[in-house]
Parts: structure tokens; C-alpha cells; sequence
């Protein structure tokens, strides 16, 4: 995936949460991978999507990215993080304070 959006930390914490949430939830370790996968993949593919929209901006010389960044620079912004903008449920809250005090005790480790 391209950096553009800086998603790579961010999706792995999210896939975190939703594996911590189906692993609570399902007593089928069968199909624990299907469902992680169909759960993820909306949110990945329109993550990739959204940082090769980015990456086309720079695949013209820098004058030419400069003026279409410009031009298309503050749209694409307000799409690409307009998800971010929708409220969370407490219970999301409380999943994502739990994944963020676990990645930080983590990273004090490496």
C-alpha cells in the first residue's frame, strides 16, 4: 500500500480490535480467518483505493502534482478523512483505549 494516508499502523490496530471482537464473540475457530478477512475488507480495499487516488498526484512532474494538488488537494482531503468524522459508540471507545494502552506497553518492549 502505498504511504500516502500513513494507514499501515493505523489498520493494523484496527485489525486488532476486530479480531479481539470476533475472538469474544465466536466459539467456530474455523472460520475465525473468514470472518476477520469479510470483516476487514471493505475498510482495506477502500484504504488502498484511497492512497493510489493520492499516488496518481505525483506521477506528473512536480509543477504539474503542484497545481492538480492544488486543485483537487482540499476535496480529496475531506474524502479521505470524512470516516474519521463519524461519531463512535462507547463501546468502540472503550475497544480503542484498551488497543491503544496495549500497543503503547507493546512498543515499550521493542
Amino acid at each position: 500500500m502505498p504511504p500516502f494516508m500513513a494507514q499501515g499502523a493505523c489498520l493494523a490496530l484496527e485489525d486488532a480490535l476486530v479480531l479481539g471482537n470476533i475472538l469474544s464473540h465466536q466459539n467456530n475457530w474455523e472460520n475465525m480467518a473468514n470472518l476477520l478477512t469479510e470483516s476487514r475488507k471493505g475498510r482495506v480495499l477502500w484504504a488502498l483505493d484511497r492512497n493510489r487516488r493520492r499516488e496518481k498526484l505525483t506521477d506528473f512532474p512536480y509543477w504539474i502534482s503542484s497545481l492538480r494538488l492544488k486543485l483537487v488537494g482540499q476535496k480529496t482531503w475531506i474524502e479521505d478523512y470524512a470516516p474519521l468524522a463519524v461519531p463512535l459508540n462507547v463501546q468502540t471507545v472503550k475497544r480503542l483505549k484498551i488497543a491503544l494502552l496495549l500497543f503503547s506497553v507493546s512498543k515499550a518492549f521493542l
